[in-house]
């Protein structure tokens, strides 16, 4: 690592802003052109945010050529930087001329596709021995139940751990060989292990059998006698341990043979007995061989059909940057690095970072690892600080290696009173480096505590969502500056259900698109397509025609009472439409099937009868099926597996590409912690306080796939050990005779640690996500006798942010307390509030909106018309072509991007014209380039005529004010400073006629934008200019009219 800058950026704290400065400063000061930079993030939006503020920095500099050249700079995700290298350099890796990216989603597919084919019949019956043996479970919603598929499970995991860190599986095969021999350590004595608890079987028949044995306990028992002790002996050891542990005194001390000393000895030893150790060493064996399999198998798929996955591309481009040929081009070519969101870095990204910083002059790193959350993705917090800890603090005495690092010391995001409410609970726990100046005072929110406490009883979800509506009502707050945080997803679920059943609009993170109503329908209708099942008819009539469970058992029986010689529902009129609709679309490709289904089956009415003010969230739904469908086609023609049954595979098992949580201004947002992370709202909910952490470590954090250190590795390197103990317990608790012995075995400690600070970050990240007030919800536990006590607040007790006497205990200002219950008739009401009730709210006076207010968004005074007056006409226009597909404002963005380049005297501006109208794909439209410079020069030349010559002209001259209590952020498309005042004008793109933007009356009058031009004019004459006019320029249509 070679001249590194690491930038630390707590929550709110400016990073982008900060990353946009040094970026614009770098290209200003002449360290080099815009070329010459790569920036890399996560997302291409963020890629497009810096690209723009950078642009706009530039023209703020004058540096227009600087500002033009952005449109080359190389600022885009880490897979789309990794990807140009492979394109370019593709032949040093022996690697196909043109190659396709596998997405994660297509990776996924294929895994689910191929891991069952991969498992040979001796294998699946060493599986089932397990599963019968052990009794593996999964959690379904509130329930456990059986899971026949826990291999699969654990080989993915296995497979993704391999794909981020450096995993020897000999080396980690051994390791896990060393735990099953220190853990079963019981040898059987004169009698098998099968005759042992066969004996105990006897003892619980006794007891059940006694005249002094409750219903309950023989209930207990009965469940336990029906099980196997020879196939069953886990399962039955660890259930018969409970039960005799729990049985009365009295029946303890019975003399029922052999004893109920002598059967909890037996039973303690079965949990350690050596013939568990070898199942499981042979299970481990297993897994381990198909991983390396699958490896090696799916290599030679993505050879077979010229693919790579995201994988493959991090680390074919550390393959290229350990190369003397790529290590000098990119020497030549890139001279500053910046990296965003590096805490989010895995460990081969790290190298990558690592071996860029070597080759470039400068690289920047900016990150928080109190953020860093997605270690469940392959990210690893203790690996970014062991590696950034070795970099100097002072910024004038690097290290050795010309590496420092330096923290941004403020928040622009909270009030003073979050950000100091945060210092006083975080500092304890990350180190006085998580304190953060605050940049906002208290103006505007004296009247809102800081920081609330909920107190919920009866129904929890019902009661969070009497607070929102009591926010909203009562408290005048928007529903789009509030957020509601929850640790699962099924919470989430439940919460956004009780807030839309009150018609409060909500808006949440989707990605298992299979889970939805419309998709259930669309998989059971391809699924009959394929199969014509009676599984898929059952699912069909349901869905389809409102046919209840009842109803449909009975049609069901009464057909299997007398089938006759046609198939069940064969005659049924609905299902005759369906077969005509799939025997006319049989031909169509998939995406054109899926899309005919949806139309002559009449979806939208259906989705109408479903959901009301639902509607347009479930065709979405059906719009990203049918992007699905095409990303399939196109996927499957390159591996030859294209098919009806595959892609409803894929949407039953919820494939479908992540996408970011997207805000809505109108709704309330309801999402997991780990989605809110750098987002923010005025007022956030945080529910989950209560979750135990600790008590899910035994069952999450220390057993099944886990990875650990390499014996010789420091943390800051990427080799790592697969450990694979499977959890042989499922939903019941450990056993109090194992609690030490795999506490010790499964490093407990380190482990509690490490989850320990994972739960302090996320909390973190939950806590500074609020601007004007943090709201925690703390649920109430009642008695029988109907009295209510709060429940503790475990997860802020255990990260150190609260005690069992004080919430946020740091924080000595004292914290409000409202209470509310939840009753769960609210959820049925009959006829809940309408969603429109609670769309635009108006704000009582006292709580104003603060932010975020853009100049086109001010609105006119009804009451008054404007004066307009048509001062300039150029006598020529901006010939166009545009057909009815092509969007207007596409087209103002295109020519506002051009006329931002444009300047008296400008060189090439028909060359750049051309350059950008191809970028936006406008060729076609604006045929004649030529013409927006002619525009822009007769611009120029009629303002200099009229107002004199420009000592200065500022193209997207940013501007931020405050108007009747909001902050207004915007920019002015041109300002014309002369040395008696300056002239605003502000560019349209309306290509209609002169009198269309002069008539009073007419849609298109220039009359309203006047509140617009009006708020430009105070923000200048507020900064001590005069403005002489304000103007708008209609650019198509080659005219000015003074506003």
């Amino acid at each position: 690592m070679r001249n590194i800058h690491y930038i630390s950026a707590g929550a709110g704290s400016g990073k982008t802003h900060t990353l946009t400065e040094i970026l614009a400063d770098h290209i200003a000061s002449g360290f080099c052109r815009p070329g010459e930079v790569l920036l890399t993030t996560f997302t291409e939006a963020a890629a497009s945010e810096f690209r723009e503020k950078t642009r706009r920095k530039l023209l703020e500099k004058g540096l227009v050529d600087a500002a033009f050249e952005m449109a080359g700079a190389r600022i885009g995700t880490i897979h789309s930087v990794a990807k140009s290298l492979i394109d370019r350099y593709w032949y040093r890796l022996g690697l196909a001329p043109s190659v396709t990216v596998l997405d994660d989603e297509g990776r996924t597919r294929h895994i689910n596709e191929s891991l069952a084919a991969l498992a040979t019949d001796d294998d699946l019956r060493a599986f089932r021995r397990l599963q019968r043996c052990f009794g593996f479970t999964r959690q379904e919603g509130l329930y456990q139940v059986s899971n026949p598929d826990f291999w699969k499970q654990h080989l993915e995991r296995i497979l993704a751990w391999m794909d981020n860190y450096e995993v020897s599986l000999e080396e980690s095969l051994d390791y896990c060989r060393r735990q099953f021999d220190a853990f079963f350590l019981m040898h059987p004595g004169d009698t098998s292990l099968e005759a042992q608890l066969e004996q105990v079987k006897s003892y619980l028949q006794a007891v059940s059998n006694s005249g002094e044995t409750s219903p309950t306990t023989r209930n207990n028992i009965a469940p336990l006698l029906a099980l196997s002790v020879e196939e069953e002996s886990y399962v039955f050891t660890v259930k018969a341990l409970s039960t005799v542990g729990n049985l009365p005194k009295k029946l303890q001390n019975k003399p029922f043979a052999p004893g109920y000393v002598q059967v909890c000895e037996t039973l303690e030893k079965s949990l350690r007995h050596v013939s568990h150790g070898r199942l499981l060493k042979d299970y481990v064996e297993r897994i381990f061989r198909l991983a390396a399999d699958w490896r090696r198998d799916y290599a030679d798929y993505k050879r077979r059909n010229r693919l790579i996955d995201f994988n493959d591309m991090e680390r074919y481009s550390v393959q290229l940057l350990d190369l003397e040929e790529v290590a000098r081009d990119i020497r030549k070519s890139t001279r500053l690095v910046l990296v965003d969101e590096f805490q989010d870095c895995s460990p081969i990204e790290i190298r990558l970072f690592d071996h860029l910083s070597e080759i470039v002059e400068e690289s920047v790193w900016v990150g928080d690892t109190k953020q860093s959350i997605y270690g469940f993705r392959g990210s690893n917090a203790e690996m970014i600080e062991t590696v950034t800890q070795q970099f100097s603090e002072d910024a004038a005495q690097p290290n050795a290696a010309g590496c420092f690092r330096t923290s941004l010391p403020k928040s622009y995001r909270s009030r003073e009173k979050l950000v100091r409410a945060a210092n006083a609970v975080f500092t304890p726990i990350f180190g006085p480096a998580a304190a953060l100046e605050p940049h906002h005072g208290e103006e505007g929110v004296e009247s809102v505590p800081p920081l609330e406490l909920w107190q919920v009883g009866g129904d929890f979800f019902e009661g969070v969502a009497d607070g929102v509506e009591a926010l909203i009502r009562l408290g005048g707050v928007a529903p789009g500056d509030i957020a509601i945080l929850a640790r699962r997803n099924d919470q989430v679920d439940a919460l956004a259900g009780s807030l839309r059943n009150r018609g409060i609009p909500v808006a949440t993170a989707e990605t298992a698109i299979g889970d939805y109503l419309e998709v259930q329908l669309l998989v059971a209708l391809l699924n009959y397509a394929v199969l014509h099942d009676d599984f898929s008819k059952a699912a069909i009539l349901a869905l389809l025609a409102d046919c209840p469970v009842d109803e449909l058992l009975e049609r069901r029986l009464d057909y299997l009472a007398d089938p006759g010689d046609s198939r069940w529902l064969e005659e049924d009129d609905l299902f005759r439409k369906i077969d005509r609709v799939i025997d006319r679309n049989r031909q169509q490709s998939i995406s054109g099937f899926v899309e005919s289904l949806i139309v002559e089956l009449d979806f939208e009415n259906r989705i109408n009868r479903w959901s009301g003010p639902e509607a347009a969230r479930r065709r979405a739904h059906l719009d990203s099926v049918l992007a699905l469908a095409a990303d399939y086609e196109t996927q499957a023609a390159q591996t030859g597996g294209a098919s009806l049954g595959g892609f409803a595979r894929c949407l039953e098992q919820g494939q479908m590409t992540e996408r970011p949580f997207e805000k809505d201004p109108w709704a309330v947002s309801v999402l997991s912690y780990h989605k809110s992370k750098g987002l923010e709202w005025k007022h956030v909910i945080l529910t989950g306080l209560e979750r135990d952490y600790r008590k899910r470590l035994f069952a999450q954090d220390l057993f099944e796939v886990q990875l650990h250190r390499a014996a010789d590795s420091d943390g800051g390197d990427a080799r790592r050990l697969i450990s694979l103990f499977p959890n042989l317990f499922g939903a019941s608790s450990v056993p109090r005779c194992l609690e030490d012995q795999l506490r010790e075995l499964l490093h407990y400690e380190a482990a509690d640690r490490r989850v320990g600070r994972e739960e302090a970050r996320l909390l973190y990240v939950g806590f500074t996500r609020a601007r004007d007030q943090l709201i925690a919800v703390q649920p109430l536990k009642s008695a029988r006798n109907g009295t209510t006590t709060p429940q503790s607040l475990e997860w802020l007790i255990q990260v150190g942010a609260a005690t069992n006497e004080r919430m946020w205990h740091a924080w000595n200002e004292p914290i409000p307390i409202r209470p509310f219950v939840g009753a769960a008739a609210s959820r049925t009401a009959v006829e809940p509030p309408t969603a429109e009730r609670y769309l635009r709210p108006e704000p009582p006076v006292q709580t104003p909106e603060l932010r975020y207010l853009q100049p086109s968004q001010l609105a006119a005074d009804p009451n008054r018309k404007p004066e307009v007056t048509l001062v300039a006409d150029r006598g020529a226009r901006i010939e166009l072509r545009a057909g009815a597909e092509t969007p207007m404002a596409e087209i103002g963005t295109t020519l506002h991007n051009i006329l931002a380049l444009c300047s008296p005297g400008s060189e090439n501006v028909t060359g750049r014209t051309r350059q950008i109208l191809g970028r936006h794909g406008m060729e076609t439209v604006v045929p004649h380039p030529e013409q927006i410079g002619a525009m822009a020069e007769w611009l120029f030349g009629w303002l200099e005529r009229e107002y004199g010559p420009a000592r200065k002209i500022w193209h997207e001259r940013p501007i931020r004010m405050w108007c009747n209590g909001q902050e207004l952020n915007g920019s002015i498309d041109l300002v014309w400073e002369t040395d008696h005042g300056c002239v605003v004008v502000d560019f349209k793109s309306f290509p209609g006629t002169r009198e269309a933007v002069t008539n009073p009356s007419g849609e298109h009058f220039a009359g309203r934008y006047a509140p617009q031009l009006t708020a430009y004019r105070r923000v200048l004459e507020a900064a001590g200019e005069q403005v002489r006019d304000t103007l708008v320029c209609y650019v198509v249509q080659g005219c000015l009219v003074r506003v």
